[in-house]
């Protein structure tokens, strides 16, 4: 990314555009974020809208989603159209939706779920397009393009009103697996994709925090899979575990943060370089060696609470933010390179475009971007480029940068947490079309 300073190229509030008050987007508290399309566009959800802005920062168009966003992440289909789900607070009184948006921002279809049902995790799609929606009640929806619901279940566990899935997503593996993490009671679930969701395997992260009401909050986070199909999590209690692909233990490390929330909101990244990185709410970023759970590093700035995901860019850079309102790159060896300081406090999961754009966003609706090594130049002109390009090349493959060659390395899977899945299932060969000169010779 070049020179290792922070570059403003622009910024963009969802408030400067609106006839309202400034919105304090209550998305980027629960982990909600954004995702880049290959062409560049920055799909933003905040309350109450879905945003397309341009790589220049400008608005292309607005969404209205009906209703609050919640831990959801925009998803993006392979043909380009825009998954999201809400989250209306019952007493709202109003229904939750699942919205399948065109790039152009017009409605292909939508789902209307009951007011209990709210969404608060980001849709993930397998090879043959099917959605995969996890409602906060932990009901499993598999939904075909078109918007109809192919096939529904409870979860295996306690499928009751204690059972809860929020601000965090399911990930598929290699081995046709739909793992969900339930936040009470603490557990991850496995279903065979290939078997209408047939229960296979659970996981007890065994962590044991009270909540009101008696009720308790083990997880709040996000698994990512690596290329040998090990599921990594933390937990509420500062426990970050390995799962074995059969939902056995592989190891578990403690973080001794028995006084903090522990690792919450965010989700980890795996690296190729057998690392798996996450940030707690005891203001650390650690660095686990994902063949034994040795705390490799674990790193301290402001000793805020860091709850988004860590975004490894292509020289292996890790970015993330905190509560204390900073962003930070930091080298693979646990230095900080350099930070900046944003409107608000940062929960949301950066992500990176094809050229090299670092995207974050904050807690009062401010989206940034940043580039290494940029001209001064570019940091001072508000006019947009007389060239435009009309391509980018594909970003969206989970090797890019430092990511291992694993089915879902971090939350959003993509570095444009685009939530899509690589292929799947059967390896087979399929011939488009051939050609061959001889016959004009």
């Amino acid at each position: 990314l070049g020179s290792q300073t922070a570059q403003l190229i622009w910024n963009f509030t969802n408030s400067s555009t609106l006839a309202m008050n400034p919105v304090i987007t209550e998305a980027a508290d629960y982990n909600a974020g954004f995702a880049v399309s290959d062409d560049g566009t920055i799909y933003y959800a905040t309350d109450p809208y879905l945003w397309a802005i341009d790589p220049f920062g400008q608005e292309k168009w607005r969404f209205d989603i009906g209703g609050t966003v919640f831990g959801s992440n925009p998803t993006l289909g392979w043909d380009g159209t825009i998954y999201l789900g809400i989250y209306n607070m019952p007493s709202r009184n109003v229904s939750n939706y699942l919205w399948a948006i065109f790039p152009n921002g017009t409605e292909r279809w939508h789902i209307a779920f009951a007011k209990s049902e709210g969404i608060r995790s980001s849709v993930v799609i397998d090879n043959d397009g099917l959605l995969y929606v996890v409602t906060v009640r932990a009901n499993i929806y598999v939904i075909w393009q078109n918007g109809t619901v192919k096939h529904s279940r409870q979860v295996n566990t306690r499928p009751d009103a204690n059972t809860t899935v929020r601000n965090y997503s399911p990930v598929l593996t290699q081995d046709n697996l739909l793992v969900v993490p339930l936040q009470t009671p603490g557990y991850l679930e496995a279903y065979d994709i290939l078997d209408d969701l047939n229960f296979i395997w659970l996981y007890d992260t065994g962590c044991n925090r009270p909540l009101a009401a008696g009720l308790k909050e083990e997880i709040q986070s996000t698994p990512s899979v690596d290329e040998e199909g090990t599921i990594y999590i933390g937990d509420m209690c500062g426990l970050f575990h390995a799962v074995n692909p059969d939902g056995t233990s592989k190891w578990v490390t403690s973080t001794s943060t028995t006084d903090t929330d522990g690792f919450k909101y965010g989700g980890c990244a795996v690296s190729y370089n057998k690392t798996v990185y996450q940030g707690n709410s005891d203001g650390h970023m650690y660095a686990f060696s994902t063949t034994n759970g040795n705390i490799l590093w674990n790193l301290t700035l402001s000793g805020s609470p860091i709850y988004g995901t860590p975004l490894l860019g292509g020289d292996g850079t890790i970015y993330f933010g905190d509560h204390a309102k900073r962003f930070y790159a930091v080298s693979q060896d646990g230095s900080l390179l350099w930070d900046f300081v944003a409107q608000d406090s940062i929960y949301t999961p950066a992500t990176i475009n094809s050229d090299g754009t670092i995207y974050i966003s904050d807690n009062s609706g401010w989206l940034y971007a940043f580039r290494g090594g940029l001209p001064q130049s570019m940091l001072t002109t508000t006019e947009t480029p007389t060239e435009i390009p009309t391509h980018r090349p594909s970003f969206s493959l989970a090797t890019a940068g430092q990511y291992l060659n694993s089915v879902w390395p971090k939350l959003g899977r993509t570095q444009g947490n685009t939530g899509q899945s690589p292929v799947l299932g059967s390896q087979t060969a399929q011939l488009i079309w051939n050609f061959t000169n001889s016959s004009t010779l």
